[in-house]
């Protein structure tokens, strides 16, 4: 009423909650929300849900449908699965840095759908210079619908190879 929220979002929402909340705040005349938070990134549709928890909410095709029909910015976390195919690729530079042994214990990403995923996105980076990381980031961006991601990196070159990653158009 004060005029200090101008806008708002959810963060791991199943899509019928959100979609309940968007027609809501149509109905009413109200402002619905504006981003959306899930777990979203490409090797989320590989992984081993064994080694998730379930309060995960995933990208998938009814909230696809939900943020096309809203036009809600889709803010992914983990949009870089964790690390792991940067792990992945480092493991192949530089042997001996990654511990693999516990990556594939412990990382719901390592399973063999992801695997062969991190083989498709070499080739990917091959023909646009950049990491496999790098296109998998850029898997989120070439989708047909607003995505703001929220990465961390550890140095200067890796954010600019990020924004490079953003700018480009893959081709899939």
């Amino acid at each position: 009423k004060d005029g200090k929220i101008l806008n708002y979002g959810c963060s791991n929402w199943k899509p019928y909650r959100i979609r309940q909340a968007m027609e809501y705040a149509k109905k009413h005349n109200i402002g619905g929300f504006v981003v959306n938070q899930m777990l979203w990134n490409a090797g989320v549709f590989g992984m081993d849900e064994s080694k998730i928890e379930d309060k995960y909410v995933k990208m998938d095709s009814e909230m696809m449908d939900i943020h096309n029909e809203f036009n809600i910015l889709a803010m992914p976390y983990s949009a870089l699965a964790n690390g792991f195919f940067a792990k992945l690729y480092l493991n192949e530079m530089e042997p001996q840095t990654v511990d693999m042994e516990e990556l594939k214990l412990t990382s719901p990403y390592y399973t063999e759908k992801n695997l062969d995923l991190y083989e498709e996105l070499k080739i990917i980076g091959e023909k646009y210079i950049a990491s496999p990381s790098w296109a998998a980031l850029g898997y989120l961006f070439n989708q047909n619908i607003e995505t703001c991601s929220i990465i961390s990196v550890n140095n200067l070159n890796q954010l600019k190879e990020a924004f490079e990653a953003v700018d480009i158009k893959y081709t899939f």
